[in-house]
């Protein structure tokens, strides 16, 4: 065994390193081989004649009939028999697109010569679109770099036709797109639209620009800042009426609001029709509605809707691999959510192997596989694997723009931390993704009840009952019968001089988990009594059940026989509950007492 820097002697008969022989032996003679090893003799090479054409043609750069020959590879092959050319052509061949172009504009204004640039324009954004990291091209990084300078070129600079600089700055916002660099093609919008508005470019453009940077917005998680897009544009030009209600649906999913968004979705799905959009465009739609129609407890009718997305897509076309990743986490979710358990886990599991063999385990997009994944984990009482995957890929967490999806990964992980008895970790994370989710969603209640229903429960079980209480009351008073939980909360915290005595009305149901959960606090947490003679009740979840069975309730019969061979709970009270000498209520330090308290403190605004 060798040290990673001890190299090897080369032979000189090789004349080629290591590190080149490999990259030299990867994919096409990986193809080739692979053609030859084929079980099914059909499928392999028909005579010798045949694998030596084949590489042959490998050695000529040419592509081999061993890979299928999709678009992408059929251009990567040819830049491999042009390098040099294409390396100093590839900005040169942008320069004289633009230059063309700005030419046939300045020209003749008319609508042919506007769409014939726009034709143009479009052809550059194909052949740059491999930029897309999906792709899994060694190329794309010099192309990533090709577009990020020539985005700056065009935000700083002025072009003589406004026209022709803003459709260049709404490609440029594309491929931008295709990168995952949310932020950068937010700026190109901004200053597209900006253009747009000077130069008078009429209706069309702008409405079209205007659903784009409400888009990007949404992607980035400011769903404010995109509502008040959609707002500032209506009403809608007929062309831009799909998109701009599709963004709204999404919104009103995202905030809750199922009833006003099936409405939406209803319209759109009536509306659509075949030709009038791209089919990455109808998968995004019936996603989208598979998404509500989850969330609303339809889930065989969001599998049904989650699989029609499938149809309108082609796995050959690069621009739809980012899609094609995304649908099967939500099959994931939903099959979880039906309580089809072993399903959900083999899709999780599965898809996600697939995802990190292809864009690496620091790629940002496993984030919303992992956090979906950690939650199945969780409501299956498999703690400590939760909290190892989400330890793992904590670094795609990190690299993510988008901040929803960011927030979310951390609830998760502050979650699992809790799980696991890691509590300053728990609550360090905890209060960092809420002040995140502030930043996204501003001080909105409605928007933030469930993030900050779990920061109360986090906080409550580490003993920190101030805050805790505090949150509890606003959410029974935006709620009482949605947040009975919260009840006990608040009237634990008054009844040892921590807070006000909780608004009327808001008193679980008695037989509710809710209610059994208050009536063991209380005996065991504030009266030092022996619990009462309780059941657990069927809507408790299994993480509930098995910290009220750690006081002493018997154990519900349905969870005699896991889907998974259950991990240890490490919780607080699940400490409490074996005798662990460990004050509650306590308070917490000073500094995460300010956090806390500005927290809680921009709800009041």
């Amino acid at each position: 065994e060798r040290l990673r820097g001890d190299a090897l002697p080369i032979p000189a008969s090789r004349r080629v390193s290591d590190p080149r022989l490999r990259q030299a032996l990867r994919g096409d003679l990986d193809s080739i081989l692979l053609k030859c090893l084929q079980r099914e003799p059909a499928a392999r090479y028909a005579t010798v004649a045949d694998l030596r054409d084949d590489l042959q043609r490998h050695r000529a750069a040419l592509p081999v009939r061993a890979r299928r020959q999709t678009r992408g590879y059929l251009l990567r092959s040819f830049l491999r028999r042009h390098r040099l050319g294409v390396a100093a052509s590839a900005v040169a061949l942008l320069l004289l697109v633009v230059g063309l172009t700005a030419s046939l504009l300045l020209a003749q204004r008319s609508r042919e010569y506007a769409q014939r640039t726009e034709r143009i324009l479009d052809t550059v954004a194909g052949l740059f679109a491999n930029a897309n990291p999906l792709a899994g091209n060694p190329e794309s990084v010099t192309v990533g770099d090709v577009v990020r300078s020539t985005s700056e070129r065009f935000l700083t600079g002025t072009d003589a036709d406004p026209l022709f600089q803003v459709l260049m700055l709404e490609r440029l916002a594309e491929l931008q797109r295709a990168i995952r660099d949310y932020s950068a093609e937010g700026r190109l919008l901004a200053r597209a639209l900006e253009l747009s508005a000077q130069a008078g470019l009429g209706e069309a453009v702008r409405a079209r620009l205007q659903v784009s940077a409400a888009e990007s917005a949404f992607a980035q998680g400011e769903f404010q800042q995109a509502e008040v897009m959609l707002d500032a544009g209506q009403p809608w030009p007929s062309a831009q009426q799909a998109p701009a209600r599709y963004l709204r649906a999404k919104l009103l999913t995202e905030r809750g609001d199922h009833p006003a968004a099936l409405a939406e979705f209803d319209w759109l799905l009536a509306e659509l029709r075949e030709g009038e959009h791209d089919a990455l465009f109808h998968h995004t739609v019936y996603n989208s509605y598979g998404i509500l129609l989850r969330r609303m407890g339809r889930v065989d009718e969001a599998i049904a809707a989650y699989r029609h997305s499938l149809s309108f897509l082609d796995p050959d076309k690069l621009e739809h691999q980012e899609a094609l990743l995304t649908v099967p986490t939500n099959i994931a979710i939903a099959l979880g959510v039906a309580g089809r358990y072993q399903e959900s886990d083999a899709e999780f599991s599965q898809h996600l192997q697939r995802s990190e063999t292809r864009l690496g385990a620091d790629f940002p997009m496993l984030t919303n596989i992992v956090r979906n994944y950690a939650t199945l984990l969780h409501r299956t009482a498999r703690f400590d694997t939760g909290w190892a995957l989400l330890e793992r890929y904590r670094p795609a967490a990190d690299a993510t723009d988008a901040q929803f999806y960011r927030s979310g990964y951390l609830k998760a992980h502050s979650q699992a931390a809790l799980n696991t008895g890691r509590d300053a970790q728990a609550l360090q994370i905890g209060v960092e993704a809420m002040e995140l989710e502030l930043q996204v969603f501003g001080p909105d209640l409605q928007a933030l009840d469930l993030s900050l229903d779990q920061l109360g429960w986090l906080l409550f079980e580490l003993g920190d009952l101030t805050h805790a209480a505090q949150i509890a009351q606003r959410l029974l008073l935006l709620d009482p019968q949605r947040w009975s939980r919260q009840h006990s909360i608040a009237q634990m915290a008054f009844e040892l001089g921590m807070g006000p005595a909780p608004p009327a009305g808001s008193e679980p149901v008695s037989d509710s988990c809710a209610a059994v959960e208050g009536a063991v606090w209380r005996a065991r947490l504030l009266q030092n009594q022996p619990v009462p003679s309780l059941r657990i009740p069927d809507d408790c979840p299994l993480r509930s059940a098995i910290v009220l069975q750690a006081f002493g309730l018997p154990a519900r019969e349905r969870d005699a026989d896991p889907p998974f061979s259950p991990e240890p709970l490490h919780s607080k009270l699940v400490r409490l509950a074996a005798g662990a000498d460990e004050p509650w209520p306590m308070p917490i330090d000073a500094a995460m007492t300010e956090r806390l308290d500005r927290v809680l403190a921009a709800f009041d605004q």
